[in-house]
């Protein structure tokens, strides 16, 4: 896909969150029934169970690390090819970086990555 149309593109998470980069595994992830794909608009009642996730490169001897924020305001999540190593999540998220994170556990590039846009429930929240 072009880099003009590329959705990561286009939300500016290349650039913002991520350096460019060339997708090298497939990735799926569903909540329930919906698979999530860039972009994709959800509910918080979606997603209030932990995901199912797929990822498949080209060599099924290399593990992944899947880098995201725990308690997200605005969810990225970025999966990193990674080795054999264990790798803690940060005590502290505010302010959370993963170009920071990748180079402190030496995880190279991404080889996928995924954003959604998760949205309040109808009446929750908001002016009163």
């Amino acid at each position: 896909m072009s880099r003009g149309r590329d959705p990561l593109a286009l939300s500016q998470v290349i650039g913002d969150v991520l350096d460019p980069f060339v997708k090298s595994a497939a990735m799926i992830i569903n909540y329930g029934e919906k698979e999530i794909t860039n972009g994709t608009g959800v509910r918080s009642s979606a997603v209030l169970n932990a995901p199912q996730v797929q990822i498949e490169g080209r060599d099924r001897t290399k593990l992944y690390t899947l880098v995201g924020d725990r308690h997200p305001r605005g969810n990225r999540c970025t999966f990193w090819w990674e080795a054999r190593q264990t790798v803690y999540a940060p005590g502290w998220r505010q302010n959370f970086n993963i170009r920071d994170f990748s180079a402190f556990y030496n995880l190279g590039p991404p080889v996928a990555a995924l954003f959604f846009n998760c949205q309040k429930e109808s009446g929750v929240g908001g002016r009163r």
